[in-house]
């Protein structure tokens, strides 16, 4: 009998210094893991699930360097640009290095087009602050200081269709309880679809029949370049994504959806 209490307070001792030592440590390292993990994707684009948020959002090391040199690059154009709304296309041909080196270095194969369309994307996101604004033509959007996202999606849509015509464009309007009403661009080029946020800088290359039927857009091929300096921007960008990402457009939140006609180039 003595032997056996023994033997089971022997046991019973190692069980608690196992837990103690051991299982409690890792659990909480664990927990901390998860819980940080959790904390970034929510930080970043308000997903639930870590594991569906996209690499390239998480900026460090050699990724953040890179995006760090699209940004700044495209940041110096924009004075450029509203000085001369036609100085676009030279302006993506200064940061075509920096966005060409960004997408073959995940593999990502945009044509020119396409990465003409980012670059306007990201462009549109830092012209001016979020507020009122009625302007339509793209030569005067691009000189105002303040714009929603019906200037953005006419920014972004009207100017990838002047400079790359044989794209189709399409500039779309959604209306639901989750978001409210909002605009944004898709581009078809060849065998890709894109949707573009001009507003926040946001590239998703899933097309709009795609994201209303339920499709989520592929790992890596989400990117977001909103620079957030405005709280109800940065709640709308993460609403959008986590809409796109988990499938929750649907066809009945479209308000409009129009093609863009071709524009005559202007020198």
């Amino acid at each position: 009998m003595g032997v056996i209490c023994w033997t089971l307070l022997l046991v019973g001792g190692s069980a608690v210094i196992l837990e103690r030592y051991w299982i409690h440590p890792l659990r909480a390292q664990l927990k901390g893991i998860q819980i940080a993990a959790y904390g970034n994707a929510q930080r970043i684009n308000g997903l639930e699930n870590v594991q569906t948020t996209s690499p390239l959002m998480f900026r460090s090391g050699r990724d953040a360097t890179a995006l760090t040199q699209i940004e700044q690059c495209v940041a110096k154009q924009v004075a450029g640009v509203k000085a001369r709304y036609e100085a676009i296309h030279d302006g993506y041909l200064s940061c075509s290095v920096p966005l060409a080196s960004f997408f073959d270095r995940f593999r990502l194969t945009f044509s020119e087009a396409e990465r003409f369309a980012v670059f306007v994307t990201l462009l549109s996101s830092r012209l001016g602050s979020y507020g009122p604004s009625e302007s339509t033509a793209p030569e005067q959007i691009a000189k105002d200081d303040v714009l929603n996202c019906t200037q953005t999606m006419i920014f972004v849509a009207r100017t990838i269709k002047r400079f790359y015509p044989e794209a189709q464009v399409r500039e779309i309007g959604i209306s639901n309880q989750a978001m409210g009403e909002h605009g944004f661009v898709e581009m078809s080029n060849g065998d890709r679809s894109m949707l573009l946020d001009g507003l926040v800088g946001l590239v998703a290359d899933i097309s709009l029949d795609e994201a209303t039927a339920g499709k989520r857009p592929p790992p890596f091929l989400m990117l977001e370049f909103f620079p957030e300096t405005n709280a109800n921007l940065r709640a709308l960008s993460e609403n959008f994504m986590r809409t796109l990402r988990l499938g929750g457009l649907s066809r009945a939140d479209i308000h409009f959806d129009q093609q863009v006609a071709a524009a005559p180039l202007r020198g």
